[in-house]
């Protein structure tokens, strides 16, 4: 058989020549000879002539007195397929033939339309099209033009992957859209002049999920030295309803509480924004007095806001000569002793330092007041700067303090804040029955004066009221 190698689709091949021959090659030229004639195409207009453009046949026959005859085919299926030649009592034949997509003709959309994403994102998946001829089969090379053709009014920073690119194998292009910086409808156009259904339109939308909580994500309750910034950065993030990150959000950050006269306390960045996982970030460096720092991460109307960061500088606190310090040991110590732990006073003298605590129901003064224990709290006085050291190790686990009827002064047992709130929780029994009035009082030395506060921070001293007539067990849970 002689035979063509490949046809455009929707196109008759050139000719076909089929010859009888006996095994040894030679042209047989006697008897009438039926060929069947096959195709494996899959295509659903495919067929076979005896000529160009003729009526359909399924065999061919070879008369007497010659040894050959000619047949064309005809498919609009572009693909590799087999052509096959059978006749009874011979040895068959097949060739290939490769049927190519017949001139582009129509595009169309394949997937991507109407897609939704964050303000500023890159959506998920490809605008892509397809081209094909007017048989339905893929064209492999077609041009397409990508072209943004309508946003929202101001928007920017919108853009396309490709604004030019071509048909794959499978006859399709692609190109993928990055949300502007405004929510709002994005169309963008593909086009192939001069198909049909050209341009083909797509669809996107931005928009701006709604930022409802602010919690704290890492960096609370470290330790760092004086005049130095800390190791970890305080960090927040900001969510929606489904834990989301939400980013773009303005976050504020304040120092709220420092040693008394301390200096040269910074943060890295009082306004920060989130990034795209919804977080933001500052840097405390610490000023220059041991004791307790604070940083407040607030965001307005998000629930959560503010947020609390406790920084310290490990077991040393700074005390400001001639005032009064509410004050509580954040560590268990070695040696309890009042006077082991002050001894960077030096030996008791009231004119030099006084100690009290209210116990009993009245004020006590050293040495009539109880040592040194996580969770309780004390007040001191000294007449010159000084910095005490605590020589302990750190609490890991619940603290039960005994409160007496009346008022009691407690503190934070941990090296990081306790939250009021948790408090009440793990104590629900002592709230629910009003046995604890529901306020924590702290001292603000700056103002001189009673707050209420929501947190115990270390090294802080707090009082709170036993309405009952019998001591209770206060529990300070571990977080």
């Amino acid at each position: 058989m002689s035979y063509p190698s490949q046809v455009v689709a929707g196109s008759w091949s050139s000719k076909y020549t089929v010859q009888r021959q006996d095994k040894y090659g030679n042209p047989v030229t006697s008897n009438h000879t039926t060929i069947n004639l096959s195709s494996s195409s899959d295509g659903a207009n495919k067929r076979f002539s005896e000529t160009a453009g003729g009526p359909a046949v399924t065999s061919v026959t070879i008369a007497d007195g010659s040894d050959s005859k000619d047949f064309y085919y005809y498919d609009e299926k572009a693909g590799t397929w087999t052509i096959s030649l059978s006749a009874a009592g011979l040895t068959g034949d097949s060739q290939g033939l490769t049927v190519s997509a017949a001139a582009a003709a129509n595009i169309s959309k394949v997937s991507g339309n109407n897609q939704s994403g964050d303000i500023g994102e890159t959506l998920a998946s490809d605008f892509v099209v397809k081209v094909t001829d007017s048989y339905g089969n893929p064209v492999i090379g077609a041009t397409v033009d990508w072209v943004i053709t309508e946003t929202p009014p101001s928007a920017t920073g919108h853009r396309l992957s490709a604004d030019r690119t071509s048909t794959d194998s499978n006859g399709e292009a692609r190109s993928r859209l990055t949300l502007g910086d405004t929510s709002g409808e994005y169309k963008a156009q593909a086009t192939c002049a001069p198909l049909s259904e050209s341009p083909i339109t797509f669809t996107a939308r931005a928009t701006v999920e709604e930022a409802e909580n602010l919690i704290k994500f890492s960096g609370d309750c470290q330790a760092g030295e004086i005049q130095k910034a800390l190791a970890d950065p305080f960090v927040v993030k900001v969510t929606d309803d489904n834990g989301k990150g939400i980013k773009g959000v303005v976050v504020s950050w304040v120092i709220v509480e420092f040693p008394v006269d301390s200096i040269g306390e910074t943060l890295s960045e009082e306004i920060s924004i989130t990034d795209s996982e919804g977080k933001a970030r500052t840097v405390l460096t610490i000023g220059d007095k041991a004791g307790l720092y604070t940083v407040s991460a607030s965001a307005e109307g998000l629930v959560g806001s503010p947020l609390i960061f406790t920084a310290i500088t490990g077991k040393s606190y700074f005390i400001k000569a001639n005032s009064f310090l509410y004050f509580s040991i954040p560590y268990k110590p070695f040696n309890s002793k009042i006077e082991f732990i002050l001894n960077e006073l030096g030996p008791y003298d009231p004119a030099r330092w006084r100690l009290f605590r209210y116990e009993n129901g009245s004020f006590n003064e050293y040495p009539n007041v109880s040592d040194f224990a996580p969770g309780l709290g004390y007040w001191l006085i000294t007449a010159e700067d000084r910095e005490i050291f605590v020589e302990g190790e750190e609490v890991h686990g619940d603290v039960v303090v005994t409160l007496e009827p009346g008022w009691n002064q407690i503190g934070c047992p941990f090296t990081c804040s306790v939250s009021w709130e948790d408090i009440k929780a793990r104590n629900s029994h002592l709230f629910d029955n009003y046995l604890v009035p529901d306020i924590l009082w702290g001292y603000d030395w700056v103002h001189g004066e009673y707050v209420m506060r929501e947190e115990m921070q270390p090294w802080q001293g707090y009082w709170v009221y036993n309405g009952s007539e019998s001591n209770i067990d206060l529990i300070i849970p571990y977080r």
